[in-house]
């Protein structure tokens, strides 16, 4: 049964963001930067522009760090009240008067700070990022390096913890240990831009990858220095009344202006040279990674987290790098960075020599003409095991077909007990002293996928995907062009939303930033159908703020559709099919949860039909409508309308109902039980926003949209991520699916926003690809209710279904399954509720208004 969602409370208002990208949001990341020397910097007198919206289309996670006990760190929070900034009477603590230059504006500190970072000829610090805290009683404290130095136009060197990016105005490099031995070498620009310090995703992930990215996505010295505004990102959202000046203090022997700025009631203190206006610390405020920390149980005492820019100088006389990085022995020059295997497609697999159980010598080559899945086992933990289990599983499957061959390729003959303990029964081969594992860079458990002409269509740990490639090959697909033309529209996707975000000049984590109203969509007045003319079947006028309407098929076959209407938000109100209240059924709802939607299944463990509300709670009643379970299990005052949708299925094939649930407060998805208990989550997807299922290999996968603004398909019985794809130059916030003819693939379908309100419905295959698209009207969705739907509403059979699209000014779009538009016309009320019905064997709407509930019959015009 398909869900709402309320697609106008976050799709909307993070919409620019998700459409410049990506992949991966959102998590709390970890940066650093650090100290300043005197300068002469030019002063400017303009003020800047009030902050303006900017979108982000990136998001990171943040790796483990290890991280050891340290001895007592001292607080990095300023002293002192805020001195008010024209104020030439003012004294210190100690009695004696405040100079000029102390008293200095607020606003005329920034700009000349801003202004000295814009004139520089060269900059440098040897910065770090420091934290520390008491947890337990026990005192920790780490420090990451975070430096940067420049010499203008083209020569520049950034550390962020062990990822180091040089230009030395001839060659530009890059390099960072989980790309092994590749370092990223290209010739060097005539000017160093941000486009250039930010040419690869992989780097641009490791160079944001810190918890200091909450005041600045990017190094702050980075922003200074190439933003073109960067008080902007600054002062995001900042009232100007929230920045004043704390007492100046001395930092490493230089006098310092103290600036607090407010955001989101989390103070940042700049440290701001008086003499140079150079940056040289800022403190970090720490509610957040505090409240993180403490998650696991034992709860962080104290904590204070600073940027530490140690010997920040600008304008030095003789310019030096402070960044030093030892390399591998073997390190090799790569133009991108990618994913080792990544760089095997389309080429011949390796003719190593191998040996078999017997010792008899092996070769590649001698196997061609059969399509080969080669194994390379290296581990056999635990860790390991779900590679173990899916290769053998995949074994079993096309072990008898005469067009394939496995082998597992082992390291040692001792080797082979091991994996035979692991339940892996392929036969194998030796590769001795790993030379073929060294040639094609196998870290762990590594699945190829070879055609029968030698060529490598596929390399990954034997995922779903993996599968799914078999299959292609078998059928003389070439798989390896499909994933090399997919990672260049990746790419080039993450190209086109760089450039969007430098050009918005905000470098700010895309969930602080506040985008730009989109306006609300206005009810359009009535207009009549053209291909079709609807006829009212019925008014219900009882009800009370009538909203989601849920139709349930009889008990017995042929028996009358049963309608359920969503009344006040806390009854369900039962209709016939001539719309006269039957039944109702007040739940056991407390009046602050605020109840947005209701469907059912039915179970197949034990034959009975359960339904399901969820809004700022999920609520599992029987088909009695007693309550069952509610989740998640908080107080209501602790609750938020946090639950975007909710599937009620059987997906993991285990006869047992399950609910799954995603959320929008970087909750992802979660599954539990019909009595509440959790069985699983996936807190990494972040904010979710919509959920389908499909089948793919046939097997039940969940498709859902999240903050990427593209498609993940996720494995239902852990919620395990299997792959990604996004719709070329589309931002999805909606998803749905159905199965409109028996045994055919699911038709998928989705809602798509861009900027400024402009909706898209789109049509969409398994791939990914876009099939069909309808604009809509423009606006924001304002009410929680289905957006999309499948509908059947044609008189005779001759069709298997129809796609209805609410547009968000109440408007009705009716098209079929290949997206040719039959119809469209306005409704004219606010709709509250839809869903579609045979009522007498005639196909009708069924629509619900904050007055009322009618029955439509769709009459189709000769």
């Amino acid at each position: 049964m398909h869900i709402r969602f309320y697609f106008c409370r976050m799709f909307c208002v993070s919409l620019p963001l998700l459409l410049f990208f990506v992949t991966v949001f959102l998590a709390t990341l970890f940066v650093s930067t650090t100290g300043c020397r005197n300068s002469d910097p030019t002063q400017s007198e303009q003020a800047p522009q009030t902050p303006r919206p900017a979108a982000n289309p990136l998001s990171s996670s943040r790796p483990n760090q290890n991280v050891a006990p340290a001895g007592d760190s001292p607080s990095a929070e300023g002293t002192g009240a805020s001195s008010q900034p024209h104020s030439p009477a003012a004294t210190q603590e100690n009695g004696e008067a405040i100079s000029p230059a102390q008293t200095e504006p607020v606003q005329r500190v920034l700009d000349r700070m801003e202004s000295a970072y814009r004139n520089a000829r060269t900059y440098r610090d040897k910065g770090e990022i420091c934290i520390s805290w008491t947890q337990g009683g026990q005192k920790w404290e780490r420090k990451t390096p975070y430096s940067t130095c420049l010499e203008r136009p083209n020569r520049i060197q950034i550390q962020v913890n062990e990822t180091v990016l040089n230009a030395d105005g001839k060659e530009f490099c890059a390099y960072f240990p989980e790309m092994g031995s590749a370092i990223l070498t290209r010739k060097c620009p005539d000017t160093i831009s941000l486009r250039d310090i930010l040419c690869e995703r992989d780097l641009y992930l490791k160079l944001i990858d810190a918890e200091s990215n909450r005041f600045s996505y990017l190094p702050p010295p980075l922003v200074l220095l190439f933003a073109k505004k960067p008080l902007d990102t600054f002062l995001y959202g900042v009232d100007e009344g929230t920045i004043s000046m704390r007492n100046p203090q001395k930092y490493e022997d230089h006098d310092c202006f103290l600036i607090s700025i407010m955001r989101n009631e989390d103070e940042t203190i700049l440290w701001i040279d008086k003499e140079s206006y150079v940056l040289r610390k800022v403190e970090l405020p720490t509610r957040i990674l505090k409240k993180e920390k403490s998650a696991g149980g034992t709860p962080v005492e104290s904590m204070s987290m600073t940027i530490e820019l140690h010997d920040a100088e600008i304008n030095c006389e003789k310019w030096e790098s402070s960044v030093a990085v030892t390399l591998p022995a073997d390190v090799r020059e790569v133009e991108t960075f990618a994913p080792v295997q990544m760089e095997l497609l389309g080429k011949t697999f390796p003719s190593t020599p191998l040996a078999n159980a017997e010792g008899t010598p092996v070769s590649i080559p001698q196997l061609r003409g059969k399509t080969l899945v080669l194994f390379f086992a290296t581990a056999w933990d635990e860790s390991a095991h779900a590679s173990l289990a899916r290769i053998e599983t995949l074994y079993q499957k096309y072990k008898t077909n005469p067009k394939m061959l496995f082998l597992a390729i082992l390291p040692t003959q001792k080797s082979a007990e091991s994996v035979a303990r692991a339940g892996v029964t392929l036969p194998f081969v030796i590769d001795s002293n790993g030379v073929l594992a060294q040639q094609c860079r196998v870290v762990g458990n590594v699945a190829f996928l070879v055609d029968e002409r030698g060529v490598i269509q596929s390399s990954t740990d034997c995922d779903r995907n993996f599968e799914a490639s078999v299959g292609k090959t078998l059928n003389g697909v070439d798989v390896a062009t499909e994933m090399i033309r997919a990672d260049a529209k990746s790419r080039q996707d993450y190209e086109e939303s760089i450039l969007k975000w430098i050009e918005n000049d905000v470098f700010l984590d895309p969930a602080d930033i506040t985008q730009p109203q989109i306006p609300e969509a206005k009810v359009s007045p009535s207009s009549d159908p053209v291909v079709f003319k609807n006829a009212e079947l019925w008014k219900n006028s009882e009800l009370k703020a009538p909203g989601t309407i849920l139709v349930v098929p009889g008990v017995e076959e042929g028996a009358p559709e049963k309608i359920l209407v969503l009344e006040n938000g806390n009854t369900i109100a039962e209709l016939d099919e001539k719309g006269s209240i039957v039944a109702r059924h007040p739940l056991p709802l407390d009046p602050n949860i605020y109840e947005i939607s209701l469907l059912s299944a039915i179970n197949p463990e034990d034959g009975k039909r359960y339904y399901a509300t969820f809004g700022k709670r999920i609520h599992i009643f029987d088909e009695n409508f007693e309550l069952v379970s509610f989740y998640p299990p908080k107080k209501p005052e602790e609750l938020s309308d946090s639950v975007s949708d909710v599937r009620l299925e059987d997906l993991d094939g285990d006869g047992r109902l399950e609910v799954y649930s995603c959320f929008l407060n970087n909750d992802g998805i979660h599954k539990t039980s019909l009595q509440g208990e959790l069985l699983v989550q996936n807190k990494e997807l972040g904010l979710v926003f919509q959920m389908a299922s499909i089948r793919l290999q046939n097997e039940n996968t969940l498709a859902i949209v999240n903050q990427t603004g593209g498609i993940l398909l996720i494995d239902p019985t852990d919620l395990s991520q299997i792959s990604q794809f996004s719709v070329l130059e589309r931002t999805l916030g909606w998803i749905t699916s159905s199965n409109f003819q028996s045994g055919a693939l699911e038709s998928l379908a989705g809602i798509a926003l861009a900027v400024g309100g402009k909706n898209k419905a789109l049509g969409i295959d398994h791939s990914g690809n876009e099939i069909w698209s309808l604009n809509l009207p423009d606006g924001i969705y304002t009410r929680p209710i289905d957006k999309i739907f499948p509908v059947s509403l044609r008189q005779s059979e001759e069709r298997s279904g129809e796609w209805l699209i609410l547009g968000p000014d109440s408007s009705l779009h009716l098209v079929e399954i290949n997206g040719i538009l039959i119809d469209q016309f306005n409704y004219g009320k606010i709709i509250t509720g839809i869903s579609s019905a045979r009522l007498g064997g005639r196909g009708a709407l069924l629509i619900s208004t904050p007055d009322d509930v009618r029955a439509v019959e769709i009459q189709w015009k000769k």
